[in-house]
Parts: structure tokens; C-alpha cells; sequence
């Protein structure tokens, strides 16, 4: 089933994703500034090493030691990916990367390697969405609330490799589910599929926990079984291979990571548990990770919770079984992963930041949900419509305001995203940057998210009491996550002062 209406849904949100950038100098985010060092240090010293550009723009942190020099301690494939940006750039300045600003950089790094890419993942994701529920508007809600209400959100906007690792891994699933319809482009689609899997761990070490699954889905899913998970296995080589070179290059070892070669001593600690900060599931990670208001996924994404729902439903549906059964062990996996890792090491983060890959699993199963819903009466379908606009809500001004949540705040978004907003703090935007236009940037970016919100309440249902029900849960939602804010206390204001500053200093 392929999308027929809506034209405009997706360069909508492609305009929503492209036009913010939240960018604080101030704050050096360690996890971006350290793949920035590195993006530069491929094309101006031809090295992986940062020390040059540690020497030029200063210390950075995320950093791993060898006798080498100083590498970022996460995996290299979002900086390798960056450094072919930087390189593109270089050319409009003759060739001389001191003319390339890190401010414009940054956003051009985001841009290329995570919001792009999410706009290309949006595309093929909604004609699966309409194909598993089919239920347009359904679908077109799940999507929206992916798009601007979940991780992916979040860091898509960033120049992080989380969400270009859900990227990865989804597109490697839809390749498989394409696989399984084609008649002519299987080998191909397996290729592709097996290509992606490799890449999202070149991008983030802790992806092998859903292409290993992805791979023995084909195993089990194809009709020439060894023949496609050969296909599959050799088409991953290339980027596993090239992480072992850099593992080689740069620790001296194919098999030394840079979590092991922490600078900071606190990395160090945190990693020492179990195997790289991964142990044995606590109380604490699940209820953090997924429940508590200060970044549990559920509380800045209801809508997932849709999920576990519909994933029932389809059981039902015989060609969605196998899917649905590795999408509920994909989920069981993150989910163990979630509340085994270090709790304290998410940092300043809005979300649960390592399992952004998840939410994109999720989506087809909460399309399901919607559209049964929608079967059972306008009321429940209210409720899952409410449940996505909540989603956009949340998760959308906390990105585009400080998408950086200390961990003092227990409650980011009251203690932090809506302060901001009342003081009239907002970050730069793609106007601001090229045009210094800030404010019609903002006018255009609100303008068009108020647009959607207003699709989904009064199209996403088609009754009052549909329509009532959806801005009950709403309101109920934002009532429920305002109660659970614990007061300020001097260490709150003192962050939050400190926030203000880095927008003063922006």
C-alpha cells in the first residue's frame, strides 16, 4: 500500500527538522565537539589523531589515550562520514578549513549526517507504516509522532550517532521486509540491508544488539536461507573491517575500543562495570531509563507505549508475525540493555539517549495500534491521537530549547524547556545562521508545528467525542508529568543559570 495523500506531510517536517539549530559554543558538547575534532583532523592532518585540533579550538572531552595521540572514545563512523562534509565545505573556501567556522560546521554536520538521513528514513518508513496498518491517517500520526515527538527527534537535530544508527538499522529492516515482496531485487536488497547493519556498528558500538538479530531474521525469514544470510553477512564486512583498522590504527589493536582508553577517570570507572558499563539489570536504569521524568522514555514519548498494543493486534495478521516477533525481541533486548547500563553515564541528555534506535522499531506496531483503535471507537482512538500530540509536544520544545538536560533536573521539561520559553530563550535557527533573521526563523518554525498539531487533533480523529477525548489526554498528560516536578532547590537555579549563560554567550 503507498501513500496517495498528504503532499505536503513530509517536506513539512523535513522544514521542522532543518530549521533549528540549537548550538551552545559555551557548552563544548563533548559528544559532538570531539567527532568535529575528528572530521577536521581526517581532512587537514590526514590523521585520526585529534591533538592537532585540540592544540587549535582548544580541550575537548569524550576523549580515549594511546601512544598515539587523542582519539574520540566512541566509534568513528559518524566522524568519518563528517569528515566527508568538512572536505565539501573546504572547497567553497579554496581549500582553507580556518575560514569553515565550528558553528557553521556543526550544523552542516548535523544536516548531512543525521537530519538527512532521517528525512530519507521518514520517506520509506511511512509507505511501510501505511502497509502495515492500512489506515493512512494512522499511519501519517505515527509517523509525525517519530518525526517530531520521540529520540529521533532529538538526535536527529544533533551531531550525535544515535539517530544515524537508528537510521542504519531500520533502513536494514525495511530492506529485509522489501526483500520478502521482491521477486527480481532480492539479492540487491539483501546487500543493501546487510550494508546498513555494518554501518550502524562503524557508527555505534552498541548496535551489534539489533543487526546480530537482523541477521538471523534473514536467516530465518528467507526462502534460500544460507544463500541470503551469506549475501547479508559479507555485504556488512566492509564497514566491520574498517572499524577493526581503525581499532588497529589508532590503540594499536583491532580489538582495543576507545571505551577502554578513557582520559576521564569517571569514564573509566563507569565502564569498569560489567562489560563497557553493561551489567546486570537494576531497579534504577529501568525506572530511569524508561519511566522517570527526568528522561524516561515514556514520559517524553507516550505514544511508544501504543506499541506494545498493537504489537498484539497484528500477531493476528500472518505476513506480519515474523516481523512483529523481531520487533518484540529487538524491544526485550533495548529494554535489558536500558536498565543494565550505567545509569549515571547517559550525561546531560534529553531521553534515553543509547537506545534511540528503538523508538524507530516501535513505529510500525504503534501505526497497528492507532488504526485498531480507531476500530474500536472515536474515544480510543482520541486517546492514542492525545498520546501523540503529548509526544510532539514534550519532546519538540525540549529539543529546540536546551536539548542538553542536566542530571540535577528530575523533571527537564517544567524545570527547564518551559522556563526557557517563558524568559523568550531560543537557540539559533537555519535563518539565523544564514541571514541573521532569527525571529521569522522562529515564525516560519512555529507557524508550521502549530499547523501540524492542528492536522493531528482535528484530522487524526474524526468526531467530537474523538476530538475531546484527544485534548483530555493532553491535558491530562502534561497535568500528570506537571504534578511529579519535585521544586527548586539552589542546585536547579544554579543550573538553570548557568543554561542562561550559555544562550547569553551563543
Amino acid at each position: 500500500m503507498r501513500p496517495n495523500a498528504r503532499s505536503w506531510l513530509l517536506p513539512l517536517l523535513a522544514a521542522l527538522i532543518v530549521i533549528p539549530y540549537p548550538y551552545f559554543p559555551m557548552l563544548r558538547s563533548p559528544n559532538e565537539g570531539a567527532r568535529l575534532y575528528q572530521a577536521r583532523a581526517i581532512v587537514d592532518d590526514g590523521t585520526f589523531a585529534l591533538d592537532g585540533e585540540l592544540r587549535r579550538y582548544g580541550q575537548m572531552g569524550d576523549l580515549s589515550h594511546s601512544d598515539r595521540g587523542y582519539f574520540p572514545n566512541k566509534a568513528p563512523g559518524i566522524s568519518i562520514l563528517g569528515a566527508g562534509v568538512y572536505g565539501f565545505a573546504r572547497l567553497f573556501t579554496g581549500g582553507d578549513g580556518s575560514r569553515v567556522s565550528n558553528e557553521v560546521l556543526q550544523y552542516l554536520l548535523r544536516l548531512f549526517c543525521c537530519e538527512l538521513p532521517t528525512i530519507a528514513l521518514l520517506f520509506f518508513l511511512r509507505r511501510e507504516l501505511w502497509r502495515w496498518s492500512g489506515d493512512g491517517v494512522a499511519a501519517d500520526l505515527a509517523l509525525i509522532a517519530y518525526a517530531l515527538g520521540s529520540l529521533a527527534y532529538t538526535y536527529g537535530l544533533l551531531y550525535f550517532g544515535h539517530q544515524l544508527t537508528a537510521v542504519c538499522l531500520m533502513g536494514s529492516f525495511l530492506a529485509i521486509e522489501g526483500s520478502r515482496r521482491a521477486e527480481h531485487r532480492q539479492c540487491w536488497l539483501l546487500a543493501l540491508a546487510g550494508f546498513l547493519a555494518g554501518m550502524a556498528v562503524l557508527v555505534e558500538y552498541p548496535s551489534a544488539l539489533a543487526a546480530l538479530p537482523l541477521g538471523l531474521y534473514v536467516l530465518w525469514i528467507s526462502a534460500r536461507r544460507w544463500r541470503s544470510v551469506l549475501v547479508f553477512g559479507l555485504s556488512s564486512l566492509p564497514p566491520q573491517l574498517l572499524l577493526l583498522w581503525y581499532h588497529k590504527v589508532c590503540f594499536g589493536s583491532p580489538f582495543a575500543i576507545g571505551y577502554r582508553n578513557n582520559v576521564s577517570a569517571q569514564f573509566n570507572q563507569w565502564t569498569a562495570r560489567g562489560f563497557m558499563g553493561v551489567s546486570v539489570p537494576t531497579w534504577d536504569g529501568f525506572w530511569g531509563s524508561l519511566i522517570s521524568p527526568a528522561r524516561g522514555l515514556f514520559v517524553f514519548s507516550p505514544f511508544l507505549l501504543l506499541a506494545f498494543y498493537g504489537m498484539a493486534k497484528v500477531w493476528r495478521k500472518p505476513e506480519l508475525e515474523r516481523p512483529t516477533r523481531l520487533i518484540a525481541i529487538l524491544t526485550i533486548l533495548y529494554v535489558m540493555f536500558a536498565a543494565s547500563f550505567v545509569y549515571e553515564g547517559w550525561g546531560w541528555t534529553v531521553g534515553p539517549r543509547h537506545i534511540t534506535a528503538l523508538a524507530a522499531f516501535l513505529i510500525p506496531p504503534v501505526a497497528v495500534a492507532l488504526a485498531e483503535l480507531g476500530r474500536r471507537g472515536p474515544a480510543w482512538r482520541g486517546v492514542g491521537v492525545g498520546l501523540c500530540i503529548l509526544s510532539v509536544v514534550i519532546t519538540s520544545l525540549a529539543t529546540i530549547t536546551y536539548p542538553h538536560f542536566p542530571e540535577v533536573f528530575t523533571n527537564g521539561f517544567f524545570e527547564v524547556s518551559l522556563p526557557l520559553l517563558a524568559g523568550g530563550f531560543l537557540p539559533r535557527n537555519l535563518l539565523g545562521l544564514l541571514f541573521h533573521a532569527q525571529t521569522p526563523g522562529w515564525l516560519l518554525f512555529f507557524s508550521g508545528w502549530i499547523a501540524i498539531l492542528a492536522w493531528m487533533a482535528a484530522r487524526g480523529t474524526s468526531s467530537l467525542v474523538g476530538r475531546a477525548a484527544a485534548l483530555a489526554t493532553v491535558g491530562a498528560g502534561l497535568l500528570l508529568l506537571g504534578v511529579s516536578a519535585r521544586g527548586d532547590s539552589p542546585e536547579k537555579e544554579q543550573m538553570l543559570q548557568f543554561i542562561r549563560q550559555t544562550y547569553r554567550a551563543g
